[in-house]
């Protein structure tokens, strides 16, 4: 196993974690394509992705 498909590997495991709080399914399974078909994806840009989309949850909210 080289180690760019170790790190997808952990990376999915992270958004499986993620995904028992507040990020709804379908922006998970997406992000575990976008790292599956990236190999330029690293951990700073996948926590942007997922920081846009809770600020863009709680600005829904209020």
């Amino acid at each position: 196993m080289s180690g760019q498909n170790i790190e997808k590997s952990i990376m999915i495991k992270y958004l499986d974690l993620l995904s028992k709080r507040a990020i709804d399914e379908s922006v998970i399974d997406a992000l575990k394509e976008e790292i599956n078909n990236s190999g330029n994806l690293d951990y700073r840009q996948l926590e942007g992705i997922i920081g846009n989309h809770l600020e863009g949850v709680g600005n829904e909210n209020s």
